[in-house]
């Protein structure tokens, strides 16, 4: 019963109105019959009773609800529109979120396409076939990394792995479609070396050490300046003195290098050429 109580006072309203307004014009018509409406004017103001009626006991409460349907009708068009704007908000959402998928996945092709571009200009090197394959592993705690060739693709123990930017290391185990290879920071890789600069061209052992590091050790007591065999900055490559690794492929750059004391041999630190985490493709060098 609560529930129905406003329209019920709505609608007394409605026949209160219409009862004093016909109660108005029948009063007004009496009024024009008799000539008493210019001759005699009405109290309070010149407003009959039936319309001061009107005005105290029905305009209040119809403004009232005049006013309150207004705002239902508002605050119901503000939720349908706010209902649309949602349903645009989460459509603009979507595409939004498709359009980035898709330049991730077009950024992702470039990165791959750059990368398939770089490894296409490591030239030819007579005497050898290439074997292009994929990381498919890394290890850095053990030095080592997983590629997605082997034996069916003629891959054998001791080939060289190298990039455009340098060597990457040796393959030391391999299966059938698959083979791993030992880091040239690995402990147990070692390779013949040269110094790479015009008025120095010294051979050495260049060996692992494990974490970014290798040495570069020349068995030669220097009889002048050590500069003048070697120094920081130089460029270390494969010596070319083995039939293993051809001959020019740059392996890093010396970080220092000193004399030991004790065994007179020439001792450098060398800082690998190729940044193992970026790399993603390798060409395995094979007899």
């Amino acid at each position: 019963m609560r529930g129905s109580n406003p329209i019920l006072v709505t609608l007394l309203l409605c026949v209160l109105g219409i009862a004093l307004g016909s109660l108005q014009s029948r009063a007004k018509g009496r009024i024009e019959a008799s000539g008493e409406a210019e001759s005699q004017p009405a109290q309070n103001g010149g407003v009959d009773f039936v319309t001061r009626a009107v005005q105290i006991v029905i305009l209040p409460p119809t403004r009232a609800v005049d006013r309150a349907l207004t705002f239902v009708g508002d605050a119901a068009l503000s939720f349908v529109e706010a209902g649309k704007l949602r349903a645009r908000v989460r459509e603009l959402e979507t595409t939004l979120s498709e359009r980035l998928d898709r330049t991730r996945r077009l950024e992702a092709l470039e990165r791959e396409n750059t990368r398939l571009r770089e490894l296409q200009k490591f030239p030819s090197v007579p005497g050898f076939r290439q074997v292009k394959a994929d990381v498919i592993a890394v290890n850095f705690g053990s030095q080592r990394v997983s590629l997605n060739v082997g034996s069916r693709q003629g891959v054998s123990p001791g080939a060289p792995v190298v990039v455009p930017d340098g060597l990457v290391g040796q393959v030391v185990e391999v299966g059938s479609s698959v083979c791993h290879v030992n880091l040239v920071t690995h402990p147990r890789f070692a390779v013949g070396a040269r110094v790479f600069r015009a008025d120095s061209q010294e051979v050495g052992i260049l060996r692992g050490r494990g974490g970014e590091r290798m040495v570069l050790t020349i068995y030669r007591e220097p009889t002048g300046a050590l500069s003048a065999l070697i120094r920081g900055g130089d460029e270390v490559t494969t010596s070319g003195l083995s039939a293993v690794y051809p001959e020019g492929v740059l392996i890093g750059r010396v970080a220092e290098a000193n004399r030991n004391r004790t065994t007179g041999v020439v001792e450098a630190t060398v800082v690998p050429a190729v940044n193992m985490a970026k790399v993603h493709e390798v060409v395995v060098l094979m007899r």
